[in-house]
């Protein structure tokens, strides 16, 4: 009964589908309804989709019900009951059906009641893992054991209050020696398998063990130990981890396994994901292992693997690729900002020695690789981006304002590094690598025809220069001190005059001037009063509607943080941004670059007024009405914000702005159900005002809305009543 109102409440047909969910929320609060559903996916004669919906539901039910956050709150033997079967279920889970759903039960039960009241658990647990003796016994039960210790390591992990830290530490101290003996086993297996049977390697079974049980052992070592460099046999795990890892990226080398096998891939995704974690957590257990060779392995990773993505367009192997050069990239930046192993760092008696030894191997790292190596490594990897994506952005600029890669997670990685590397005592090298790069690029300045990557050309390519303005503004605080304001514009200027060197639409070196309004964001807060004047005019420059429509966009940005800056300063009255930004308000598509346009054209109006509103832009808010009636009310907002401040600061009004701004105020009213307006100029803010408490009453999302617009409309109307004769235009004849 239970399986088919579960597939009923799953179904196609809508009127079944309600009756079959009000019913299992009426069975969900009665006693037992839990075993009930373990039950039903135990049975091996029901449908494999019955089986499957029981044990998924009764994930959700043991979530709502077992603290009672859904109002019925599970008595104790019910629980315990159901933690019973659980427990009888996943004895012979190698059997059972659908062991990532039982694993999802369990982990539900564990985030309550483990370790501290089902120590019964961990006592299943530890047995079948001493029950491993052998590679025999790596059959499904050996392998479903893995999976779910897996799974409960994972949940205490997540878990942060003292006590459940604690009961990590005791489960380390349990399991550290069972699931060592097991991993070392699986990896003298593999090793054994490369020497005399390397098409065993080939098995996607034995790469699915070795990457969940390198995932049990990393969890533990993490978050099982408070000082796993303290513990016996500690500092060896890590180690051999590190030996591991070492030999899956030789198998990728030397074998098809990285294309062909994806329990492979995800191994060796794992282990590179967790390595920066446990440095970061147990700096001093890498002693043994080597922290400087660690660091090595990390640059060749992100050498090796770094280069299929400049090569290749988006897939599975180039994602996979990118996630390796990102956890490279976090390791080096975890052990570059870890006090343990930066040059001059002091160490206390009780690490023995140890952080002395992780100084000096990271020291002898340094001196062989080199500050500026690492920096080279780095950026070509994550700040050079493939062409593909270059031409993408080109034809849609508006979907990262900044250029192409801007919010990665790759490139948020990079300026983490960079961010690192650049403070002391690291920072005079950093310093003195980025001058000389400085230097170079000074003396060659770009053309508006430059290739994006390296070609048979006399000048640096664009991507080159493109991630040198990514390091000045990444930098920017250790740069500051160093590189005055001026002496950065003497190397920006090159770049801004590209746009008057007939810079077309899909060049590359379009991105250049885009990436230097991002430096001017980050080094506005420097800038001295004499260069606000000719940054204003640049900026203005930017907006040109001659200019490729990525830099327009792009010099939004500073234009906010210089009104923000500096309202004060004289040389806005020199400018004519406000009409600048309303000009790019007619070529913007995406609701988002409406909403920033108009919200920006506010802001200016306080700073750099406008004589006139031109019969475009007001044809250009009519159709953005017409965009907010739509649904966009955010938009719709922000254009009768931007209405309100134009009605008060240009002199003289039109009567087209007025009628028009008049048209959208009383849409605004009718839309929204204020009362309807009857003055002699079809407006009341009176009549408009009356509604709003009615409109804020009603409750919900929606009325809230629609009280937020009829507020805005109410300030369009009483901006509009305080208008005098003195301030409208003459009507122009004809």
């Amino acid at each position: 009964v239970v399986r088919e109102v579960l597939e009923t409440a799953t179904g196609s047909d809508a009127l079944q589908r309600a009756h079959a969910l009000k019913l299992h929320q009426e069975l969900e609060q009665l006693e037992g309804y839990a075993l009930l559903l373990l039950e039903a996916y135990r049975d091996p004669t029901a449908q494999p989709k019955g089986r499957q919906l029981a044990v998924m539901t009764c994930k959700h039910v043991i979530t709502r019900n077992w603290s009672g956050r859904n109002g019925y709150r599970m008595s104790d033997q019910e629980k315990k009951s159901t933690k019973d079967t659980v427990l009888r279920l996943i004895s012979s889970a190698g059997e059972l059906p659908f062991l990532t759903e039982l694993a999802l039960v369990l982990r539900r039960i564990c985030r309550f009641d483990f370790p501290l009241n089902w120590a019964e658990l961990g006592q299943h647990l530890l047995g079948e893992f001493q029950s491993i003796q052998g590679p025999e016994h790596l059959n499904d039960r050996g392998l479903a054991a893995i999976k779910l210790l897996h799974h409960v390591l994972k949940e205490q992990s997540t878990k942060r209050l003292p006590r459940d830290r604690n009961a990590f530490y005791q489960l380390g101290e349990t399991f550290l020696g069972p699931i060592g003996r097991v991993w070392g086993m699986l990896a003298q297996m593999l090793k054994d398998s490369q020497r005399n049977n390397p098409a065993a390697l080939n098995n996607e079974r034995i790469w699915e063990q070795s990457r969940y049980l390198d995932g049990c052992f990393m969890l533990l070592l993490c978050g099982g130990f408070g000082a796993l460099h303290e513990v016996v046999g500690g500092s060896t795990c890590v180690a051999n981890l590190k030996e591991k890892f070492v030999f899956m990226l030789e198998l990728s080398k030397t074998t098809e396994l990285v294309t062909q096998s994806v329990y492979f891939r995800k191994n060796l995704k794992s282990v590179s994901k967790w390595m920066p974690k446990l440095l970061e957590k147990q700096p001093l257990a890498f002693a043994q292992a080597n922290v400087g060779t660690i660091l090595e392995t990390s640059a060749k990773v992100i050498e090796t693997f770094g280069a299929p993505l400049k090569q290749q367009g988006a897939n599975a192997f180039t994602h996979f690729c990118e996630l390796l050069v990102y956890n490279s990239v976090e390791t080096l930046t975890k052990a570059l900002g870890c006090p343990a192993f930066r040059p001059g760092s002091e160490f206390p008696e009780s690490s023995s020695g140890l952080g002395q030894q992780c100084n000096q191997q990271m020291s002898t790292f340094l001196a062989g690789a080199g500050i500026g190596n690492l920096v080279d490594l780095v950026s070509a990897h994550t700040l050079e981006w493939p062409a593909q994506d270059l031409q993408e952005w080109l034809a849609d600029p508006e979907d990262q304002i900044a250029g192409p890669g801007s919010a990665t997670e790759l490139r948020k990685a990079a300026t983490s590094f960079f961010q690192v590397i650049s403070k002391e005592p690291l920072q005079g090298p950093f310093l003195q690598h980025l001058a000389q790069h400085f230097q170079q690029q000074m003396a060659s300045p770009p053309g508006a025809q430059d290739p994006y990557i390296q070609a048979d050309a006399p000048t640096l390519p664009v991507a080159k220069r493109d991630a040198m303005l990514s390091l000045l503004s990444i930098c920017h605080d250790a740069l500051k001190p160093h590189l005055p304001f001026e002496a950065l514009m003497d190397f920006l200027m090159p770049f801004a005059r590209l746009l008057g060197q007939g810079l077309p639409q899909n060049a590359p070196a379009v991105l250049l001037p885009v990436r230097m309004c991002q430096v001017l964001r980050t080094w506005h807060a420097k800038l001295p009063g004499s260069m606000v004047g000719p940054v204003l005019q640049m900026l203005e420059d930017f907006l040109d509607p001659r200019c490729p429509k990525a830099v327009r966009l792009a010099a939004m940005g500073p234009v906010a943080d210089m009104a923000s800056a500096f309202p004060e300063d004289m040389a806005w009255c020199e400018r004519n941004l406000t009409r600048s930004v309303l000009n790019l308000l007619m070529q913007v598509q995406s609701e988002e670059f409406i909403w920033k346009c108009l919200n920006l054209a506010t802001m200016l109006l306080k700073v750099c007024p406008l004589d006139q509103v031109d019969d475009n832009h007001l044809r250009c808010f009519r159709q953005i009405w017409q965009v907010t009636l739509a649904g966009t009310d955010f938009v719709g907002g922000a254009l009768l914000d931007l209405l309100v401040e134009l009605v008060a600061s240009v002199r003289p009004l039109s009567q087209n702005f007025l009628f028009c701004s008049n048209e959208i105020a009383q849409s605004c009213s009718s839309h929204y159900q204020a009362p309807a307006l009857n003055n002699s100029s079809g407006l009341s803010s009176a009549a408009l005002a009356s509604d709003l408490d009615g409109a804020a009453d009603a409750g919900g999302d929606e009325s809230y809305t629609a009280t937020a617009m009829l507020k805005s409309g109410h300030g369009l109307v009483a901006a509009l009543q305080k208008v005098s004769q003195a301030h409208i235009a003459p009507q122009r004849a004809g």
